[in-house]
């Protein structure tokens, strides 16, 4: 679910995805940058991410791989609080 729907204040979001291809897409990494108001919730921002890349939303509508590296901050000391997991 996301993650406002969990109780969690976003800030902000972006996503740096990027791929690969030769003839076709080979491979494509998600990088959801997410920052949010409480540090309180980092971690269960963190689970949702996860839990939302091994249910495959994105990966089961494409014929590659598809891999995912989210971010989490806290705030806007994004330096400061910045967390990431692969």
């Amino acid at each position: 679910r996301p993650l406002s729907a969990a109780g969690i204040t976003v800030l902000r979001y972006d996503d740096r995805a990027s791929a690969t291809m030769t003839a076709q897409f080979d491979l494509v990494t998600l990088r959801p940058h997410v920052t949010i108001a409480e540090l309180t919730h980092r971690e269960q921002a963190l689970r949702l991410h996860a839990v939302a890349h091994a249910q495959g939303f994105i990966a089961r509508s494409v014929r590659c791989t598809v891999t995912h590296e989210p971010r989490i901050s806290v705030g806007d000391d994004v330096a400061a609080d910045d967390v990431q997991i692969s």
